[in-house]
This record gives C-alpha cells, structure tokens and sequence, in this order.
C-alpha cells in the first residue's frame, strides 16, 4: 500500500501530492511537462523529502518531516525510471504499460482501450487511434512496483 498526502515546494513550484495505491493496484502517471509527475516519483523513491505531510510504504512511514522521519531511498522498498517515454521504444506506449502481465502470461484487465494519448493532450474524444506512441509535448514516468510492497 502506498498512503500520500504532502507538499513539496521547490523555487516557484509546489507540489500538493495525495495518492492511495492498494496492494496489486497499477498507477500510471502521465501529465504535460511541470506538472509534477516527477517530483511525486522522487517523493516515492526518497530522491525528494516531503516539505510537508507524510508517505507510507506498506505499513511504514518513511517520509515525515514532523516526525522526524525520512528513509534514505536505498531501505525503501521502490524503484524508480524517470523521464523515459517508453520502457522498450519498439514497443507502443500501450503495449510497454501492459509489457509486465504479458510476460507473466496475463492478460491486462480489463482489456486495453485505444489509447488516449494524443499529441493533443489527454481526451477519449479526439483520438480514434488504438495505436499510441510517445510525443515529444508528453513525458510518462514509470514506477516500478516492487514486490515488497505487496
């Protein structure tokens, strides 16, 4: 599990971060450039500490700066790829986000929809495509979920 809420405030940046994953739940972050998808990826892997707020991995809180806490990012149970647009580039930007259940012979449930990726933005209604690719106006940050996690 992982339980977020905090803030973190870099130059004229802040970051206002509340997210709740449960065990086997997969989290896609995907947003235009300065959005924070980033910044949230560092609070998860311990690269950035919380300004304010806490963060929970499993059943320990790792990040609570009035509290004290903070755990380095080598004891966190997490790892984290930033700033790539696809994991494997021959792959589509589909088929690299289900690349992990399909090796483990599973089929992503439910089934993917087109992609709604657009150089456009995000929005169902303007892509009729069900092939996606990575545009250069979007970045998309992959979490590694770790196995110590769940």
């Amino acid at each position: 599990m992982i339980a977020l809420a905090g803030r973190v405030a870099r130059g004229g940046f802040t970051a206002e971060l509340d997210l709740q994953v449960e065990p086997g739940e997969v989290v896609g972050v995907l947003g235009e450039n300065g959005a924070g998808k980033s910044t949230l990826l560092r609070v998860l892997a311990g690269l950035t500490p919380l300004d304010e707020g806490t963060l929970r991995l499993g059943d320990r809180v790792v990040d609570d700066p009035s509290a004290g806490v903070f755990v380095s990012p080598d004891e966190r149970p997490t790892g984290v790829v930033l700033q790539r647009p696809t994991l494997f580039p021959h792959l589509d930007l589909r088929d690299n986000a289900a690349f992990g259940l399909r090796r483990r012979g599973q089929a992503p449930k439910p089934p993917l929809a087109p992609c709604p990726v657009s150089p456009r933005g995000l929005s169902g209604s303007e892509s009729t495509s069900t092939h996606c690719t990575a545009s250069t106006r979007w970045t998309t940050n992959w979490a590694i979920r770790s196995p110590r996690l769940t």
